[in-house]
């Protein structure tokens, strides 16, 4: 196993880290914090009045999607009396392949629906 603290760290790494984080800084200082508490109220009262949310993504956002449905059914709902209902749009490549080739890919988001 190689020894991190013998690790070959160049100049380009370490700008290209800070420069990372320093975009990562700026994303999110420019989050509006009121429209977050309003999507995760559209959320809970979904959840409350036993309702389907329903994401999808398009390309990398496809897997954030993904991943979005297991921290919420799984993450947010564990051992709770209220769970979270979520299914994502993008999970089945099967059926978005099969509507982009049938009926055009734009369709593939809004026929499952």
């Amino acid at each position: 196993m190689a020894d991190p603290t013998n690790a070959d760290t160049r100049p380009g790494d370490v700008t290209f880290t800070t420069s990372y984080l320093e975009d990562l800084r700026n994303v999110i200082s420019g989050l509006d914090a009121d429209a977050i508490a309003t999507a995760i109220d559209w959320m809970r009262q979904t959840r409350d009045e036993d309702g389907t949310i329903f994401i999808c993504g398009n390309g990398g956002s496809a897997s954030i999607a993904s991943q979005m449905v297991v921290d919420i059914v799984k993450g947010a709902s564990l051992r709770k009396a209220a769970r979270f209902k979520m299914i994502g749009l993008t999970d089945s490549i099967a059926t978005i392949t099969a509507y982009a080739n049938d009926e055009g890919y734009e369709t593939v988001f809004e026929e499952p629906l």
